[in-house]
């Protein structure tokens, strides 16, 4: 997903007739994949800061630049940019963990983190 595109779909969404409705917007996608805990908590926290600055920028530059891994960065990036456009001006994380939190197994590992936007 390039730029233009998270763009357009954020432009798209704020002049549909649920801009100004109250809105639950959700995006999906993994973090990194099979890398051992260690090193795909130092990749992972690079998105979950960028995701808790609300950066859609810093967060597309990390991916593509290879600081960080995100299957689902399109959809984060865009969700970041029409949560700002409707007025969010807060992060929270939910939820961070990995496979191995279930498996027991950390030697390579496949990261999620979910988050959500707000008002307040």
């Amino acid at each position: 997903m390039d730029e233009e595109l998270a763009h357009a779909v954020c432009e798209a969404f704020s002049h549909s007739e649920y801009a100004n409705h109250r809105t639950l917007i959700v995006a999906s996608g993994d973090l990194s994949h099979y890398y051992p805990v260690d090193t795909a908590k130092e990749m992972d926290g690079i998105v979950v800061e960028d995701i808790e600055n609300m950066d859609e920028r810093k967060l597309f530059d990390d991916i593509i630049s290879k600081k960080s891994e995100a299957c689902g960065y399109g959809p984060m990036i865009s969700t970041m940019m029409i949560a700002k456009k409707l007025g969010a001006t807060n992060s929270k994380i939910l939820s961070y963990g990995s496979s191995g939190d279930t498996s027991g197994d950390y030697g390579g590992v496949v990261r999620y983190v979910s988050a959500a936007f707000s008002k307040m």
